[in-house]
């Protein structure tokens, strides 16, 4: 996987939850950091 690539569009997040009320948005980030350790120790489907 080449490590060049990246999003064209890269919104920050006022852009994307502006207006949502902050603990709508915690509790939709808070899944997130579990899943990039599991991201992070899984070997690409390509490798196994």
């Amino acid at each position: 996987m080449s490590t060049d690539w990246r999003w064209e569009f890269d919104p920050d997040q006022a852009h994307v939850a502006g207006g949502i009320p902050e603990h709508v948005v915690a509790a939709l980030v808070a899944p997130r950091d579990p899943l990039i350790v599991i991201v992070r120790i899984v070997p690409p489907l390509d490798d196994l």
